[in-house]
């Protein structure tokens, strides 16, 4: 009787704790029964236990994420929206300004606004995936634009793997990191100002990395930079420039599943670089 006892009563605990799991939540079994196999079956169930609890903590930080991305999902849909001017008016008033000019002989005004008007119908087209030759060519009219606005005071150099072309990406992945340079770089205020754009194949998809030698900054506001890509709050988009680089970083998130990549480094006084590594879609 007394063996029978000092046997069940170690089963009769870990019953216990079975049912009662679904009352009052996962809980471990602490007691030493000093009978190897009720010993092994206790901590057998602990480590179940333990599983378990590491799966639930999984569910609610996936949830959790999942309801981050669409709050993310919402805001970045809604910048797109505030993109969307009326399209006719805009074109039809640069097609008017470009016509003036021809007739005044600006022809680089009539350039600059060739290539406003291509931006602004690039950025107003439906689509979300473009190709990449596609979005450069986008790029170097934006380009055009800045460097007419800032009196040719800043040069560009292109260090292209033209073979990636025909990749499709999400489209306006690049002027937003050409915009930080001018915008928060100074690249244009700095003697022999410089924007380097490089793309080229990794081993998963494609590697854009955008450096300049413009103002750069300091550890403290690069670390601000970076904590801000975290936020799903509505802030001053003007602190990244343009769409801005924290709108990349959103957008990348979204449609690349996590797995696109956004890094800055940054050297108050020497400049800062930018890569972007996209997977292929």
């Amino acid at each position: 009787f007394l063996l029978a006892r000092i046997l069940s009563k170690p089963f009769k605990i870990i019953v216990e704790n079975i049912n009662d799991t679904p009352n009052i939540g996962y809980h471990s079994i602490r007691e030493k029964f000093g009978v190897d196999e009720v010993d092994t079956i206790a901590v057998a169930y602990n480590q179940m236990i333990n599983r378990i609890e590491a799966l639930v903590d999984e569910g609610i930080h996936k949830e959790t994420e999942r309801q981050r991305l669409e709050v993310l999902q919402t805001l970045t849909e809604l910048k797109m929206l505030q993109q969307q001017i009326n399209p006719h008016f805009l074109f039809n008033t640069l097609e008017c300004i470009n016509m003036l000019a021809l007739k005044n002989g600006e022809t680089d005004i009539s350039e600059n606004i060739k290539s406003l008007a291509n931006i602004l119908r690039y950025s107003i087209s439906r689509e979300t995936k473009v190709k990449v030759g596609r979005e450069i060519k986008v790029l170097q009219s934006y380009i055009e634009i800045q460097k007419y606005r800032f009196g040719n005071s800043f040069n560009v150099e292109f260090e292209l793997d033209e073979t990636l072309f025909d990749v499709s990406i999400i489209k306006f992945v690049l002027q937003p990191l050409f915009e930080n340079c001018i915008s928060h770089g100074k690249v244009q205020t700095v003697e022999n100002g410089k924007i380097k754009l490089i793309l080229r194949n990794y081993d998963e998809g494609v590697e854009f990395i955008v450096s300049d030698n413009g103002i750069g900054m300091s550890d403290e506001k690069l670390a601000d930079l970076r904590n801000s890509f975290c936020s799903v709050t509505e802030d001053d988009e003007s602190k990244t420039g343009g769409i801005g680089l924290k709108n990349v970083y959103r957008r990348i998130l979204l449609y690349y599943d996590g797995k696109g990549k956004l890094e800055i480094n940054s050297i108050e006084g020497e400049g800062t670089q930018v890569i972007l590594r996209l997977p292929f879609m």
